[in-house]
C-alpha cells in the first residue's frame, strides 16, 4: 500500500476510535504508531516510541516550565496576582467580562516575554483562574479565556 492509502485508513481508524469512545491521546498514539510502522518499519516505529518521550522532556520549551510555575506561585502567594487583578478590574471593569479581557491582555504580554505557549497558560492560569473564581466567573469562561489567550 502506498502512504496515502495508509494515511486514509489511519484517519478512518482514528475516527472510528473517537466514535466508540477511545480517549484522543490513545487513538492518536495507536494510529500514528501503526501508520508509521506500516509505512517505514515496525522497528523504526518502536524506536520512535522509545525516543519521543525523552526528546520531548529534554526540549528547552519544557525545561523552563518549572521555573515559570515557581514564578507564578511566588507571584500568587505574595499577593501580586490579586493586586494586579484589582488594578485590571479597575481599568477594565466597566466592560462586561473585564477580568477575562484582562486575562487575555496579561497572557499576550507574558507570551511575548516568554515565547512559550505552555508556560504562558500555566503561569497566567495559576494566577487568573483563582481570581476569576473568587469573583464568581463561570469556570468554563475562566478556563477558556486562559487557554485561548495562551494560544
Amino acid at each position: 500500500m502506498d502512504p496515502l492509502t495508509v494515511g486514509i485508513l489511519c484517519m478512518i481508524a482514528f475516527l472510528l476510535m473517537m466514535i466508540i469512545g477511545v480517549p484522543v491521546g490513545i487513538a492518536m498514539t495507536l494510529t500514528g504508531f501503526v501508520g508509521f510502522g506500516y509505512i517505514v518499519s515496525m522497528t523504526a516505529s518502536i524506536g520512535k516510541v522509545a525516543l519521543i518521550p525523552f526528546t520531548t522532556i529534554t526540549d528547552y520549551n519544557f525545561a523552563v516550565i518549572p521555573a515559570f510555575i515557581l514564578m507564578a506561585q511566588i507571584f500568587g502567594v505574595a499577593g501580586f496576582g490579586a493586586k494586579l487583578y484589582e488594578l485590571c478590574e479597575k481599568l477594565l471593569g466597566y466592560h462586561r467580562g473585564g477580568l477575562a479581557l484582562a486575562t487575555v491582555v496579561a497572557s499576550a504580554v507574558f507570551a511575548a516575554i516568554s515565547s512559550s505557549t505552555i508556560a504562558t497558560v500555566v503561569t497566567i492560569g495559576v494566577i487568573a483562574i483563582p481570581e476569576m473564581m473568587r469573583r464568581k466567573y463561570d469556570p468554563g469562561l475562566a478556563g477558556a479565556s486562559v487557554a485561548a489567550a495562551g494560544a
